[in-house]
């Protein structure tokens, strides 16, 4: 039987992530222009821009609007354009905030499918906001990061892989911008996944905004167990001259005012869950999600904000999150026990582990299989999706 999003968790959804944000806002107030030149603002925005071009182009009931699509087009470029001039010329703004209105217009007309495009931008939108609230908190708490053990934990690969990808990312621009750009824009490059579950007559038991927010609030509990900054903020010389991974094996660090958010890797885990989510929809959807996932596993490392270590162990607490999303709860246990004996064996264990090469790459190996067993098996593209 079907599993079709449900509009009432999205409202218990979308009210659970106002209510965080005004609450935040009461410790860290912001300026209305603080949030206007915030990125990741802009970046919240992008999610009803694409949801709304999504209504407009895959198809279904909220793809019909309420007059001819040559005005609706026109007025989606009017009113986003007027209001991108209003707001500081904020242009992803602009068109995010028309593209909202205009999913509003229709969910009064009472369109189902309308509201199941209108509540999940929101949901993006306020998310994106209590994220960036979220940031400023955790860019010193705690005091101590493990940065070092995590820099530890990528050379006992046989090199330091994030300054690696930082130097291929120097030495070819175009490559670092490209992949630049798909790291920061996650939740609008991955929410078309949403647009075909939205239609789809098989959608997965929880569809990829439900999985993100929840990914979202657990990832962040799990920072506070493994406070890591990435090798930009501790190493200011990143790409260039790594470090002697010997000399801080085992060490801890006070790490500059950053956001400790590198452990586990949550951009990695969102292109791998919509990753997972896209395969049903065909061969092109497939290929779409995968450039996110190579983009972000590129981008991730080459920007300097995370290390190597970080998106392995993104891979466990995907697999993981996923398991219990569809109820397959046996499924969750092999990915747990990996995560955790990674973050035991980089917290307690670093030296041993730069000192024995063997064990990094088996820790790799056995990380792997479970992912090469859900995709040799549940997740094979459905002939009965459109």
């Amino acid at each position: 039987m079907p599993h079709t999003p449900s509009t009432r968790r999205f409202v218990q959804m979308l009210i659970a992530v106002v209510a965080v944000f005004a609450i935040t806002l009461i410790f860290r107030p912001l300026s209305l222009h603080t949030l206007l030149t915030n990125p990741l603002f802009a970046i919240g925005f992008g999610a009803p821009l694409v949801l709304y071009l999504s209504a407009l182009l895959i198809g279904g009931r909220a793809s019909r609007p309420p007059w001819p699509p040559w005005k609706e087009w026109l007025a989606l470029a009017a009113l986003g354009v007027v209001l991108s001039l209003l707001i500081l010329q904020q242009w992803i703004i602009g068109f995010g905030l028309a593209s909202t209105i205009l999913l509003g217009i229709r969910a009064l007309r009472r369109d189902r499918e309308a509201l199941l495009f209108l509540l999940p931008s929101l949901i993006a939108l306020f998310f994106t906001l209590d994220v960036s609230l979220f940031l400023g908190i955790i860019s010193t708490i705690p005091e101590i990061t493990y940065d070092a053990l995590a820099y530890a934990g990528d050379a006992a690969f046989g090199t330091p892989v994030s300054f690696r990808v930082g130097q291929l990312f120097a030495a070819v621009p175009i490559l670092g911008a490209i992949c630049t750009g798909i790291y920061l824009a996650p939740p609008p490059g991955l929410i078309f996944v949403y647009a075909l579950e939205a239609k789809s007559k098989t959608p997965p038991r929880v569809d990829i905004v439900t999985a993100l927010l929840t990914m979202g609030a657990v990832g962040y509990v799990l920072y506070f167990l493994f406070p890591a900054c990435g090798p930009k903020f501790v190493f200011p010389q990143f790409p260039n001259d790594p470090p002697d991974a010997a000399l801080l094996a085992g060490t801890l660090m006070r790490a500059p005012y950053a956001p400790r958010n590198a452990v586990p890797s949550l951009h990695m885990a969102s292109a791998l869950i919509a990753f997972l989510h896209a395969r049903r929809f065909g061969r092109v959807a497939t290929i779409a999600a995968g450039v996110f996932v190579a983009g972000t596993f590129l981008g991730t490392m080459g920007t300097g904000e995370h290390y190597f270590v970080d998106l392995v162990v993104a891979l466990p607490f995907t697999l993981a999150m996923h398991a219990l999303f569809e109820r397959r709860f046996r499924d969750a246990i092999a990915p747990v026990v990996i995560f955790f004996a990674w973050l035991w064996t980089l917290r307690f264990h670093n030296r041993f582990l730069l000192d024995t090469p063997w064990l990094a790459w088996s820790l790799l190996a056995l990380t792997l299989i479970p992912w090469q067993r859900l995709q040799n098996s549940a997740f094979a593209p459905s002939s009965s999706t459109p």
